[in-house]
């Protein structure tokens, strides 16, 4: 939403607000830039290409790590609070992307990630009625997005879920359960559409509907 200016009596429109820092990824980060990047926890870094205003934090513990020739687009957000994070060789993630992991994420060779779209590898637990779902901690599990697999703007990966190599989901899709390799889905949630052929001996490489 556009920042509104204050008209002064007998001067210029006040300035806005606040103006977000923009940090090119060849210079190094300013005292107090939101990203930590902790060079130690994260593997190929040198051969990665980070956008403006990327946000790296890794957690004492966890890991991250950068395939040749993988991309990160401006505003991204990379959070590794437990496990690993893998982003493969030539993978791209678009611009505002978020990966937020808790046991683990892995981006496979090639694979495109649209502007916006969010991974996440864990969800709250709310089992209890009588307490906040805040409070109630968390559930975590892997996900894997295999090789060459697209996925579209804004959409949302869930917990627990493998897409298959050279799947395609639609964007603002919300996916819920695993995709077959070559698939294509898309909705909220997720359902399956017509298959396009996998890469040879790669299963899943009908053009059959796929039930759930």
């Amino acid at each position: 939403m556009p920042l509104k200016r204050t008209a002064v009596p007998g001067g210029p429109p006040a300035p806005p607000a606040y103006v977000p820092p923009v940090t090119p990824p060849s210079a190094p980060p300013p005292a107090g830039w939101r990203a930590r990047w902790r060079a130690r926890r994260a593997a190929g870094a040198r051969h990665a290409a980070l956008g403006r205003g990327v946000v790296v934090e890794v957690a004492k513990g966890a890991q991250l790590e950068l395939g040749d020739g993988c991309s990160v687009g401006d505003g991204s957000r990379l959070l590794v609070r437990a496990g690993t994070v893998r982003i493969g060789p030539g993978a791209i993630l678009g611009e505002r992307c978020t990966l937020a992991a808790h046991a683990g994420i892995e981006i496979g060779a090639g694979a495109v990630l649209g502007d916006e779209a969010v991974v996440l590898d864990f969800d709250h637990r709310y089992d209890d009625p009588d307490v906040p779902v805040r409070l109630q901690g968390i559930v975590t599990a892997p996900v894997v997005i295999g090789a060459d697999a697209r996925i579209g703007a804004r959409a949302a990966i869930q917990g627990g879920v493998t897409i298959g190599e050279g799947a395609q989901v639609a964007g603002q899709s919300v996916v819920t359960r695993d995709v077959a390799p070559g698939a294509r889905v898309g909705g909220v949630p997720a359902q399956p559409a017509l298959s396009r052929p996998a890469r040879s001996g790669t299963p899943g490489g009908s053009r059959s509907r796929r039930d759930r």
